[in-house]
Parts: structure tokens; sequence; C-alpha cells
């Protein structure tokens, strides 16, 4: 590895991230929001000066953890082109999800795409008071709802309670089977 890699490597903030919104303005250039659980906000991040610049590199996200690849990269890499081949023998998904901590895993769960279609099929007077409560914000009506059925004011809460733990597991089994089967 070289020293600017190591340094790299040193200073790099590690976040995990949803991507919020983009525009393109007339100049052509693009701005791109993300939004962050605030616990995961690196506190240098707040005291860096408006207009400092950075590297990004975005690796979009499976919600085991896992890099997603796209058809197009997996087809560049398999020629060669291109990106580094992943680790092999890296830890099996199912492995990988239940090393995280719930904040985490809420946090991932959070941004699932058809969590919302759920939580309005299964459980709709709660989620339209979530949405209520979140002026009709569906990514925050789904941390809201997923902070109640778990008895929590922050997903970090859920670390420290067995109760709020087993709730939060018995959302995702529930939201699983749906997803995976339409199975409620």
């Amino acid at each position: 590895m070289t020293a600017e890699a190591a340094i790299a490597i040193d200073v790099a903030y590690d976040i995990e991230c949803k991507k919020h919104g983009l525009r393109q303005s007339q100049q052509g250039d693009v701005t791109v929001t993300f939004t962050m659980n605030p616990d995961d906000m690196p506190p240098q991040l707040y005291k860096d000066a408006m207009g400092q610049r950075y590297r990004m590199f975005l690796i979009p996200l499976n919600d085991d953890e896992t890099p997603r690849v796209s058809a197009s990269a997996a087809s560049d890499r398999a020629k060669g082109k291109g990106g580094r081949e992943l680790v092999s023998g890296s830890p099996k998904p199912s492995e990988r999800w239940h090393e995280l901590s719930y904040a985490k895993r809420a946090g991932i769960f959070c941004g699932e795409s058809r969590l919302p279609e759920y939580l309005q099929s299964h459980d709709r007077q709660a989620w339209n008071a979530a949405l209520n409560t979140a002026a009709g914000e569906v990514d925050e009506a789904v941390a809201i709802y997923v902070r109640s059925a778990c008895g929590v004011t922050s997903r970090a809460d859920i670390d420290r309670d067995q109760q709020a733990r087993e709730a939060f597991d018995r959302l995702h089994a529930s939201f699983q089977a749906w997803d995976r089967h339409g199975v409620v």
C-alpha cells in the first residue's frame, strides 16, 4: 500500500447515507444530497468549513451490507475492465446482518424501497399517523414508524433495550416474509 493510500484510509469518513435528492443547474452542475443518521455523523464534518473539498467513493449497498453490483459492472469485471474483484471468503450476507448493531440494522431497514408499501398494507392507521407527523415526508415517516413500533425515541435506543430489539426483529421478519412471498 502506498503512503498516500494509507493516509487516505486514516482520514476517510466511513458514513452510511441514503441518496435524498438530485438536481442539475442551468450551468450543468449537479447537486446530490444525502441523508444520514446523526449518530453516524463524524464530528469533524461539522467543523470543516463550507466549501471544503472531498473525494467521494460511493458504494451502493444491499440490505445485508454487501456491495450491490450492477449487471454492467459485473460484465465489465468478468471481461477484466476496471474495478477490483470482490474479496473471496467474505462472510455470508445473513451472517453480516447479524453482526451489525440494531441501530445500523434499523437505518438500513428504513431505507427499504418497499417498506412504505408494506406499512400501508400492514398497519395503515399507524402508518398514516406517522405520515401526518412527518408532514408527508415518506423517509421521515418510515423512521417515525420504526421507532414507534420499537417503543424508542432514537434508533440507537434499540441497542440498549431487549424489548425494542425483539420488536424490531418481529417487524423486520414480517416485512421480509411479505417482501419475499407476499406473506404477513
